[in-house]
């Protein structure tokens, strides 16, 4: 079941480009700027992320630590965007970043609550970040 999440995951973020709007600016629909990122994401998850919790509790508990670390990364990125709010540009991807951090908020979540995926160790703490920085990236890219 854990895989079949991860793809889905990856799926639905591949596609953002086709759904999602331009924050200021203006994004190709065709754009796949992001695609082999996402792939790679997608899969070092779940090659990486396999521990299994004894309980759906120990799984929520163990997901705290990324779920932290996506809120901090939001965080940050939108105390960044006002303090650049006085300059011209936008952040054109802000939208994309915000779909991520939710996305794989919503899929740590949902793999602790049916697979019981345990979250806490070093690859899914590690892969959180890197899904937390690319996150704070696109929100915070500006276009002028």
């Amino acid at each position: 079941m854990r895989p079949l999440l991860f793809f889905l995951w990856f799926v639905f973020i591949a596609s953002a480009s086709f759904w999602l709007p331009a924050y200021n600016g203006d994004i190709d629909d065709g754009d796949a700027t992001f695609v082999l990122v996402y792939a790679l994401i997608a899969g070092l998850a779940a090659i990486g992320v396999r521990g299994r919790a004894r309980s759906v509790r120990d799984a929520l508990l163990s997901a705290l630590p990324v779920l932290a670390l996506l809120a901090g990364a939001a965080v940050l990125g939108d105390l960044r965007n006002e303090q650049l709010a006085q300059f011209p540009g936008e952040p054109i991807y802000l939208y994309f970043g915000v779909a991520l951090w939710a996305s794989w908020a919503a899929l740590v979540l949902s793999t602790a609550l049916v697979a019981q995926t345990k979250w806490n160790g070093f690859a899914g703490i590690g892969i959180g970040l890197i899904v937390a920085a690319l996150g704070l990236f696109l929100f915070t890219a500006g276009v002028n």
